[in-house]
């Protein structure tokens, strides 16, 4: 049995600087031909739409989710048609719990022994009601990178993406050294500001997201053949364990990384990274 694993698409209405995915419909349909012919089951976990995101300080998540569910039609309809996907609801479309009954967190039975737990992680930080009822400052925030996501789509091409960039610094950090450069360590701190300011009435913050979901792997751990998988923190983490139990964070799905995802097989225990565009 072959599984697909991926997560955080961050997809909007196509070319509006809240699309953080940067796909057409056509070329997701094309990349799900593939996914359909290869994979048993296709695991979509969490922030598959961006509703958060908009040039108005105050919206509806509602009315944004529905307009993105009509503009990527197609698309959602092929999800959501077949029983080889499975679509978990991340924190930046919470609203998909509702509105189209999506579940926050499963456990699927695999062959050979292995046992799936899903979930996107961000419930892990704070309650669902952190999520479903943001403060003013949160509005703000995803207003302001709304507008500096069209700036730099005009200066820098479409593909530019704020979160996208955020994310790969991030996967930096572990890898440099004391030499880094004195731009380099500025943007840094910029970057942790922003994420104690996205952390505010959270349990978690984001730098301590790898450690949490870690540990609560290791809790979930079956007595063996068992894969935990998370989002949320746009980054890339695998963990080994004895009896054949993995931690897998799955990352962002974006061009910077060619939209790869993972690829598990329960006939060889092998968890690879597969280079989609």
């Amino acid at each position: 049995m072959k599984l697909l694993c991926t997560s955080d698409w961050h997809m909007g209405i196509y070319g509006d600087p809240s699309d953080a995915l940067k796909l057409s419909n056509d070329q997701l349909l094309d990349l799900f031909d593939r996914w359909e012919a290869e994979y048993d089951l296709i695991l979509l976990n969490g922030d598959i739409l961006e509703v958060l995101k908009s040039a108005r300080v105050k919206f509806s998540h509602f009315s944004q989710t529905r307009r993105i569910l009509d503009d990527r039609k197609p698309v959602i309809e092929r999800i959501t048609g077949s029983k080889k996907y499975l679509w978990l609801a991340g924190n930046h479309d919470h609203t998909l719990e509702q509105i189209l009954g999506l579940p926050l967190k499963v456990t699927v039975e695999l062959e050979h022994g292995y046992t799936l737990i899903a979930e996107h992680g961000h419930l892990l930080r704070a309650p669902k009601e952190h999520y479903s009822t943001y403060a003013w400052h949160f509005h703000l925030m995803y207003c302001l990178s709304w507008w500096i996501d069209k700036l730099g789509m005009k200066l820098s091409g479409r593909h530019f993406c704020l979160d996208t960039s955020i994310a790969q610094i991030i996967e930096q950090w572990p890898n440099k050294g004391a030499s880094q450069r004195w731009r380099d360590k500025v943007k840094d701190r910029l970057i942790k500001l922003a994420f104690s300011y996205a952390s505010l009435n959270s349990d978690n913050g984001y730098t301590s997201l790898h450690g949490l979901f870690l540990k609560n792997a290791q809790l979930q751990f079956e007595q063996s053949h068992t894969l935990v998988t998370f989002g949320h923190s746009h980054c890339r983490k695998i963990e080994h364990f004895d009896h054949h139990n993995i931690y897998l964070n799955t990352g962002s799905f974006c061009a910077q990384n060619s939209y790869s995802t993972f690829a598990f097989s329960t006939d060889t225990g092998q968890l690879d990274i597969i280079k989609n565009i």
